[in-house]
């Protein structure tokens, strides 16, 4: 295989060489090495020109203003580069819970899953489901982990016609949502389960104990689609119509 030319223009002197009128040869032999490898700024001082008192040197000031501005891109590439990993995992996460919601055998099997094993699944300390009821009224599945919540309970944790709400740190901690196992509950996201029209007000609560896990700039649009994916399952469980498009004229 032929070897590429340049990559042999490029290849530094050997280590026995590399004494400093060495290593300057070798610079005056590729001026265009340092512009196309400005990171290597970071590791060199460059000179002090003393212009006289009161002169100011714009050759230093340059240089510290391109080595802040590398440390700045270099900063945002790695955010960048942690989004995306981050974004990848969730939505790994959220696929592997949305199947094993689409696997449970019965409706209790599936809450089962949501309030037990969803919590693993999506890296978080306690996962819970709420709908809201009147006082002593029999509602399926609240044997099995779900949550009764008092009428305006949902509305009073996300706001009216919100969809979804993080909070970084909840203070106080919220036992009527999660529990025994509010303490686990120091980050959340709320999610409004929109199961049917026929249905209360529904409740999606994932936790975090370490505030700070779920803050309001981040992408919620997965979650968005987990708790979407929960509301469609419920309302098969339910033998419960698909609300009917309105009729245009």
């Amino acid at each position: 295989m032929a070897r590429n030319p340049e990559a042999k223009r490029r290849r530094a002197p050997p280590a026995e060489t590399l004494s400093e009128d060495a290593v300057a040869a070798w610079l005056r032999r590729h001026p265009d090495f340092l512009a196309e490898n400005p990171d290597l700024l970071f590791a060199m001082t460059p000179p002090d020109h003393d212009q006289g008192r009161g002169v100011v040197d714009f050759q230093r000031f340059l240089v510290d203003r391109q080595r802040r501005e590398l440390e700045a891109l270099k900063g945002a590439s790695r955010e960048l580069l942690a989004a995306s990993r981050m974004n990848k995992a969730t939505q790994q996460a959220v696929h592997k819970a949305v199947l094993a919601l689409l696997s449970a055998p019965s409706f209790s099997r599936a809450i089962t899953v949501v309030v037990e094993e969803w919590a693993g699944m999506l890296d978080a300390d306690v996962v819970m489901m709420g709908v809201e009821a009147e006082p002593g009224r029999d509602v399926p599945g609240s044997k099995t982990g779900l949550t009764i919540l008092a009428p305006g309970d949902v509305d009073s944790r996300l706001g009216r016609l919100q969809e979804v709400r993080v909070i970084s740190t909840l203070d106080p901690p919220d036992p009527a949502m999660f529990g025994a196992a509010a303490g686990l509950a120091r980050s959340v996201v709320w999610l409004r389960l929109s199961i049917h029209e026929s249905v209360p007000p529904g409740l999606l609560a994932i936790g975090s104990r370490e505030a700070g896990r779920f803050h309001p700039r981040q992408n919620t649009e997965l979650l968005r689609f987990l708790a979407s994916s929960l509301a469609v399952t419920i309302r098969a469980w339910l033998n419960l119509a698909e609300p009917q498009p309105q009729n245009l004229r």
